[in-house]
């Protein structure tokens, strides 16, 4: 269940990470509960789209290695782990956008998060 692949990694800023999974979570909806992730050179885009309440975008700066992916995620998930950690920083870890994700922090906790289809 662990993914042994590491194709892409993010260095984070845990609460930074946490404050615009919020925002952005804020216009998902029963029809379209997934937040879309763009792992780009430098930064992360976070993006949720909902025909009936608009659509949020966000930006945050992380130290990405590896190829540019595009992945959906449950916002609710990523929310639960970003709060209960208490490290300054977390590793995210992908390998496709079909593949489970892996968060990671210091005193070897590890989060698997299961991604989801983009509309």
């Amino acid at each position: 269940m662990i993914p042994k692949e590491e194709k892409i990694k993010a260095k984070i800023n845990r609460q930074e990470l946490l404050s615009a999974m919020k925002r952005v979570s804020l216009l998902t909806s029963q029809e379209n509960q997934s937040v879309k992730f763009d792992f780009i050179k430098d930064k992360i885009i976070i993006s949720s789209r909902s025909p009936n309440l608009g659509e949020a975008k966000e930006e945050i700066s992380a130290e990405i290695s590896g190829d540019n992916l595009t992945i959906g995620f449950n916002p609710g998930y990523i929310i639960d782990v970003l709060k209960i950690l208490d490290t300054e920083e977390i590793l995210f870890s992908l390998t496709e956008a079909d593949k489970p994700g892996l968060i990671k922090s210091e005193g070897g906790y590890l989060y698997v998060v299961m991604p989801m289809q983009l509309n």
